[in-house]
């Protein structure tokens, strides 16, 4: 059903949780992890594997997010309906992530809410379509 784009520029120390993040879904993802050598950005990064992906479905993550374990389970419920799926996020201050995943309070302070940001997937065929630029999608718009 999905295959989520991870785009990296290697960094270790974030990579493997949110590949562990991917891999921690309720139903079954794919994943295609593409390092971003050339430092062009993680659009034009992941439109170079886009020909690799065999599902209906494409989500991206960045190696320093990490996707709710739901995530692939919340967008087949709503994909029936639709080209397009945007989560909201909240990212978390003063936390760290343990090996396994779990977030807990960083140094006993208390749990903060830090930036709201979206996460979003696309129909494979719309993303082949309609690639990323630098700075969004392109060329043109996404069809109304």
């Amino acid at each position: 059903m999905l295959t989520f784009i991870l785009a990296t520029l290697g960094r270790r120390n974030t990579l493997d949780r949110a590949i562990q993040s991917v891999r921690n879904q309720t139903v079954a993802a794919d994943l295609i992890v593409v390092h971003d050598q050339q430092r062009a950005g993680a659009g034009p990064s992941r439109n170079s594997v886009a020909n690799e992906i065999l599902t209906p479905w494409v989500g991206f993550v960045d190696d320093d997010d990490t996707v709710d374990p739901h995530y692939a389970e919340w967008l087949a419920e709503e994909a029936q309906d639709n080209d397009v799926v945007v989560f909201r996020m909240k990212y978390m201050q003063n936390v760290h992530h343990t090996k396994e995943g779990t977030v807990v309070p960083r140094d006993g302070q208390p749990l903060g809410q830090g930036n709201v940001g979206i996460s979003f997937a696309m129909k494979t065929s719309l993303f082949k379509q309609y690639p990323f630029i630098r700075e969004g999608f392109g060329p043109g718009s996404l069809p109304s």
